[in-house]
């Protein structure tokens, strides 16, 4: 009977992996614009329901949502034309084979005229180096990145002054109709009016070598993806995003730094499945194994920690989506139980005797003429029996939005309201190694337990190059007390019988409150130049923050 199991479930791989066209393909960074494109026209009605709850996505699955969009052209403004058009071009070698247009030559390169000599360097416009042919494609790119911050803080004035530059390379491409490859490295260096010796590293960065007057740290971001039909597999260093949320997710978000991952993903039908196993890092380390004779104070072995999770993501109806997910983080050892992708990991938590970190939750996403409703809810631990009370015990999150396109038929503009409250303890485990965070910095939403954030953001897009967005930002917090842990610290969880009762912003509360105004312009294909003057307003003081930025092929 086995026999006949293992056989049927081949033939229906099979048959499955027919279904689609075959095309190796690389993953999408989960900031790339064209995720923001894919989400204004899925909620003006233009593109159906397309599973952009889960990101990544890979540039194969991107173009057909383009291709879709295109057939659907005369519904656009003139900028998500012109917009719609670039992103095309950029994603040529990964359209359907069905699929024909005519590029224009519209946009310059970053070098429009070189000697004949260098005549290889961007041919096709957009990479500075590329090859295609039949079995192999290869594009490569040069990273550049500065950006410079300037306050007028009087209570915190090493922070007044901080550049930052860096520089690397992407490369990516295929290998068959099968095999994908990305690698993106940034070497960076971050300078100004701090003193660079034990200072906290900055949100989304992992290793920080601090040198007294200035502090040096790398991203590395690549992997391996295998495509058939359907279903995606890869292994790498990388982010993921899970939920429609701006300002952050519950789950799985971009504000701690990458980590080494397997993915394993399925669509077909009205489903798309995600399934995420990976290894993340403690911070402060927590030592395992102390030698006896230390070279330094680094000389130890330090324990491990991992990440399992799944995600399925289905349009229940032409416009209404649900998001069903899973995780469980777990360190000191590597459970088999857990690598299963289609198990319960609720239930494998269980079995492993209730010692780590496990949470679930749910998303939808309702759209409605030109309006996209949203919302999740994460429960990371939860009595029924004492649901309504003030028990510590019950952990959990809630999030809503609204996102509004082009109101009242005006062009190039949208508005989004988020509200995201996180109740005390939430994240939080009685053993740090398995707090819900990667190199100190929360995996979810990034105000962490006991704190609140509303989220205020209206757009104006001029052209496809030139954007103006103005944001507020109310944040609050309740921290722990000097000599008692209210549950306002990832990274501090409840040891034994201690508080029985938790309360909203119960602690230390602070609130903190943004007002911003800023521009993105892409002076040329790749290059784009960020401004942003923010308003920022605490209890103790107002302080002006300006920030410019400017980036090739980078995300500063």
């Amino acid at each position: 009977m086995k026999q006949y199991t293992v056989v049927i479930a081949l033939a229906m791989t099979c048959w499955m992996g027919l279904l689609q066209p075959v095309t190796a393909s690389t993953y999408l960074p989960v900031n790339h614009p064209v995720y923001d494109f894919l989400e204004r026209m899925e909620t003006r009605g233009v593109l159906p329901l397309s599973h952009l709850g889960i990101r990544p996505t890979t540039r194969t699955y991107a173009a057909r949502l383009l291709s879709r969009v295109y057939a659907e052209k005369e519904q656009l403004s003139e900028t998500d034309r012109e917009e719609l058009n670039h992103l095309l071009e950029e994603f040529r070698y990964d359209l359907p084979q069905d699929f024909l247009i005519e590029f224009s030559k519209i946009d310059s390169s970053p070098v429009s005229h070189l000697p004949d000599c260098m005549q290889f360097l961007y041919s096709n416009r957009q990479n500075l180096y590329s090859s295609v042919s039949e079995d192999v494609t290869l594009f490569f790119d040069p990273i550049f990145i500065w950006s410079t911050t300037r306050r007028d803080s009087n209570i915190n004035p090493e922070n007044n002054r901080i550049n930052v530059a860096g520089n690397g390379f992407v490369l990516r491409g295929t290998v068959g109709e099968h095999v994908g490859f990305y690698v993106d490295v940034c070497d960076s260096k971050e300078w100004g009016s701090r003193t660079y010796n034990g200072i906290p590293k900055s949100p989304g960065i992992g290793w920080f070598a601090q040198k007294g007057d200035h502090a040096e740290y790398d991203e590395t971001r690549a992997y391996l993806t295998y495509e058939n039909g359907p279903f995606v597999i890869s292994y790498g260093r990388g982010e993921n995003i899970w939920g429609r949320a701006k300002s952050g997710s519950l789950a799985l978000s971009d504000n701690s730094p990458p980590f080494d991952q397997f993915r394993f993903e399925a669509s077909f039908w009205k489903l798309r499945f995600m399934y995420v196993l990976g290894e993340i890092k403690q911070y402060p380390q927590i030592s395992k194994i102390v030698y006896a004779e230390q070279v330094d104070t680094n000389h130890f072995v330090a324990s491990q920690k991992y990440i399992t999770a799944h995600r399925i993501e289905i349009n229940l109806c032409k416009n209404l989506s649900l998001g069903l997910y899973e995780s469980v983080i777990f360190g000191d050892r590597f459970d088999f139980s857990y690598a299963n992708p289609v198990t319960f990991l609720r239930g494998a938590e269980h079995y492993n005797r209730d010692h780590d970190n496990a949470a679930m939750g749910a998303d939808f996403q309702y759209i409605f003429r030109t309006m996209s409703v949203y919302g999740e809810f994460f429960i990371d631990d939860i009595t029924t029996k004492k649901i309504g009370t003030d028990w510590w015990g019950n952990k959990f999150a809630y999030q809503a939005g609204l996102f509004i396109v082009e109101p009242l038929g005006l062009p190039g503009i949208d508005h989004r309201v988020e509200y995201t409250k996180i109740k005390p303890w939430v994240y939080t485990h009685k053993y740090p190694i398995n707090s819900y965070a990667h190199y100190g910095d929360a995996i979810g939403y990034f105000s962490g337990p006991n704190s609140d954030v509303l989220f205020v953001e209206s757009r104006k897009r001029f052209s496809r190059r030139l954007e103006v967005k103005l944001v507020y930002t109310r944040y609050r917090h309740g921290r722990n007390y000097p000599d008692l842990n209210i549950g306002g610290d990832i990274s501090l969880g409840q040891i034994g019988e201690g508080i029985i009762s938790s309360y909203f912003l119960n602690g230390i509360k602070s609130e903190t409150i943004d007002v911003s105004i800023g521009f993105s312009f892409e002076i040329i294909r790749n290059l784009l130049l960020k401004g942003d003057y923010m308003l920022e307003y605490n209890h103790d003081e107002i302080t002006n923050i300006i920030t410019c930025s400017l980036a090739l092929n980078g995300t500063e």
